[in-house]
């Protein structure tokens, strides 16, 4: 065993510890910003290693002891062990590394959004493990862990969880795949995962009868956060309901709504900054979802006319029966593809794009700079893809006036990035 001894100068993305060995990078997963300590070499790279944890000689300032027990196990929450300010620090230098990775070497980020950091989950998907435990995979692993509690969901989604193990502890009848708990102002929806519809049905009411607060109980074919995974109505309500941004949004198990409900707030608030003022123009909301960005644009520019195009027929539904709830007039929604939907004859203010984690393609990259619109307002949820685009977008005569990101998951790592560009 050869156990070598660095010093942390910097953390990654991933949580990790980064020291310089023998002038090499070397990544320690368990190791934070200030420590130092002793490590093996696991994988040894031409221009980095990775390594493991031995002894932690000198702590850091900035290490503190998990309010997770079990943080360590799970794996879904990497930064734990360190301070909020330090969290915070490291997404936001891991934006702008990515730009600078891409190419762009003055992209600042202006700041970063950050609220609450416990129950903060609107939404979670418990995988089945060994026994019929349910709960989430550890990092680097397809293990499933069943944690007891988690400080990141509500309360109410750890009680269904071990009511369901608890059920097919007591039944011999077939145990879902996964089960999707999804949060409302006037309830829980849950959906079980399941290799055939019907499969699950008593399992379905009995837990609807359990607890007061589940309104709505899905059987579904496919993985629930899957495009193509199809639902079936068990019993209850078909929808559940958030207010968000003094609008009313109805959510059905297939649509996309943030995780957050704090941080998505925040970035609309910041999108409507930057879109002011806006009098009798035109903006386009792509990959608009429920509407969640369209409609706070509506309700705040009732002057605009809003259009938002999204594939997924389910989210178009609920967005336009969005419309309706909140009394907006001043917005429709199409379902169509955004990559390759007809521009023609449009002239918008300004276009909002909310793209999947693999960004926007070359296709609708073209169509923007054919659109183009004066002001580009970009959310993204994975830096890399954002710069790649950013350079494309660039080279067709944009320039970014202005970065934010945004701690839409604490403790994990994932970064939110709002990027306003517009017409040079």
């Amino acid at each position: 065993m050869n156990q070598k001894t660095v010093h942390i100068t910097d953390m990654d993305l991933s949580g990790r510890g980064i020291g310089k060995f023998d002038g090499k990078a070397v990544f320690i997963p368990g190791a934070v910003i200030g420590d130092t300590v002793t490590f093996e070499t696991v994988i040894s790279k031409k221009r980095y290693d990775t390594g493991k944890l031995f002894e932690i000689i000198t702590p850091s300032s900035f290490r503190r002891d998990p309010e997770c027990i079990a943080s360590d196990k799970c794996g879904g929450c990497v930064f734990m062990n360190v301070t909020r300010d330090v969290e915070l620090d490291v997404k936001k230098r891991a934006v702008e590394s990515a730009f600078r990775r891409s190419g762009l070497k003055n992209i600042g980020v202006s700041g970063i959004l950050s609220g609450k950091c416990h129950a903060y989950r609107n939404k979670a998907v418990f995988h089945r493990g060994d026994n019929n435990k349910y709960g989430f995979f550890s990092a680097g692993s397809n293990k499933v862990y069943s944690p007891d509690s988690c400080m990141i969901l509500p309360d109410s989604f750890i009680q269904i969880k071990n009511y369901t193990e608890d059920y097919f502890r007591k039944h011999d009848s077939l145990v879902p795949n996964s089960i999707m708990i999804r949060l409302g102002d006037n309830g829980i929806m849950v959906a079980a995962e399941v290799e055939s519809f019907g499969a699950s049905i008593d399992f379905l009411k009995t837990l609807k009868s359990e607890f007061s607060y589940i309104i709505s109980v899905y059987e579904c074919i496919g993985y629930p956060t899957d495009s193509a995974a199809r639902f079936r109505l068990t019993d209850g309500d078909e929808f559940i309901e958030i207010s968000f941004m003094d609008n009313r949004l109805r959510i059905s198990p297939r649509s996309f709504f943030q995780i957050n409900n704090e941080i998505a707030e925040a970035f609309c608030n910041e999108i409507i900054k930057e879109l002011s003022p806006v009098v009798g123009d035109l903006i386009l909301d792509l990959y608009c979802g429920i509407g969640t960005i369209g409609l706070s644009v509506a309700r705040a520019f009732k002057t605009a006319k809003i259009i938002g195009i999204e594939i997924n027929d389910s989210a178009v539904k609920d967005a336009r029966v969005n419309c309706s709830l909140s009394g907006i007039t001043n917005a429709e929604f199409i379902c169509r593809d955004a990559g390759s939907a007809d521009y023609n004859g449009l002239m918008p203010h300004a276009l909002i794009v909310d793209p999947p984690r693999y960004g926007l393609s070359d296709s609708m990259i073209k169509n923007i700079l054919k659109i183009s619109p004066k002001k580009l307002i970009y959310m993204s949820c994975d830096p890399g893809t954002l710069a790649g685009n950013s350079v494309k977008l660039t080279d067709g005569g944009y320039r970014i006036t202005k970065c934010i990101a945004g701690d839409m998951f604490p403790f994990s790592p994932h970064v939110e990035t709002l990027c306003i560009f517009e017409k040079i």
